[in-house]
């Protein structure tokens, strides 16, 4: 497996209300995996199995919906940038 430079990978488990929030930093992207149960990202819900790749945004806001786990949040900055 390969690994960027500046890749950070955060995980966690949320139960129904409970809400996290990462600010990106300018430039940057992620990725949001749902690993079990479901969630809303940013107002958007996810469940389990789905993935979402995030771009302009400054800020990601997870809020579970049913108990839930995702385990990759993801910020990276396209190459040459």
């Amino acid at each position: 497996m390969k690994v960027r430079q500046g890749n950070e990978l955060y995980a966690t488990v949320l139960a129904p209300g409970e809400t996290v929030k990462h600010t990106l930093q300018p430039e940057r992207h992620a990725y949001v995996q749902v690993a079990r149960g479901s969630v809303t990202l940013n107002g958007n819900k996810l469940a389990t199995g789905d993935g979402a790749a995030i771009s302009q945004e400054k800020a990601l806001e997870l809020t579970g919906v049913e108990d839930a786990e995702s385990p990759a949040v993801r910020p990276w900055r396209e190459r040459g940038k």
